[in-house]
């Protein structure tokens, strides 16, 4: 199992040079960046699953959740009975903000494209699914790929990464791959995507700047003179994403600003 002992839990997250990480006996979450903060909430199924709040520490993007599950392999009523119990808890009882925003992903331990995929959860959770989540991994009109293989005679589709409709996650996805490692590792595929947060203080609408700003000489003057004030305070050990916002913030304050005081100039010049 992923993480049965707290030493094996231990080992794994300095194995992963991670900065924090939550685990239970079959699930994990790890965090590479200390500005990207896990937070967990507890949840009925806490051993087969694990659900988990994360924020920025700089508020770079609105928090979302992740739920990782794993389901019972070998029992079809055990595994119904742990669906069961998900779909009577939080998020998915009280329709709240987690539910809302949330990303559950990991070994749901049955295809949904076998007949019998119905029998393995009840018909609430499936329903759920359709009306309320989109497939990461798998582009509209394509068949899902194969996420397990057992001598590269059987495979299937049972691990899975889904988000919820109104987090409105699939317009931001970047990409997703599905890639099996060496088969002495793992018999599971590593699923991998990319998401394009958006930051709440970006504020209402859309900003641009009039590109006719950069002809004007005394405007690059003033540009280029914050570029360089900024650039010794750039705090270097954080994320490439972090500081390119505080760049941002600084054309967006001089062109604002410049443009304050051109206006009038360029009234009485008219």
């Amino acid at each position: 199992n992923t993480a049965s002992t707290p030493s094996l839990q231990s080992q794994l997250h300095s194995q992963s040079c991670a900065h924090s990480s939550l685990w239970t006996y079959s699930c994990g979450i790890v965090s590479f960046t200390p500005q990207v903060i896990l937070e967990r909430i507890p949840i009925p199924e806490d051993d087969k699953a694990i659900l988990a709040r994360v924020s920025h520490a700089s508020e770079y993007f609105i928090p979302f959740y992740i739920m990782v599950l794993y389901a019972p392999s070998h029992s079809y009523t055990l595994r119904h009975s742990f669906y069961t119990s998900l779909l009577r808890s939080a998020p998915f009882s009280d329709l709240d903000d987690c539910y809302n925003r949330l990303l559950l992903m990991g070994d749901f331990n049955f295809s949904y494209a076998r007949p019998n995929s119905q029998s393995n959860a009840p018909a609430g959770w499936h329903d759920m699914l359709k009306e309320r989540f989109v497939d990461c991994m798998t582009p509209t009109g394509f068949k899902p790929m194969p996420t397990f293989r057992r001598n590269d005679k059987i495979m299937s589709t049972i691990d899975y990464v889904y988000n919820s409709l109104s987090l409105s996650l699939s317009d931001n996805l970047v990409e997703s791959t599905v890639d099996f490692t060496n088969p002495a590792w793992t018999d599971h595929a590593l699923l991998s995507f990319s998401l394009h947060l958006i930051s709440p203080k970006s504020g209402q609408g859309l900003w641009r700047a009039n590109p006719l700003l950069t002809r004007n000489k005394h405007f690059c003057q003033k540009l280029d003179t914050h570029l360089s004030n900024l650039l010794p305070l750039l705090d270097h050990s954080s994320a490439p994403q972090e500081q390119w916002e505080q760049v941002k913030s600084t054309v967006s304050g001089v062109a604002k600003s410049f443009g304050r005081q051109h206006k009038p100039w360029r009234e009485r010049k008219l």
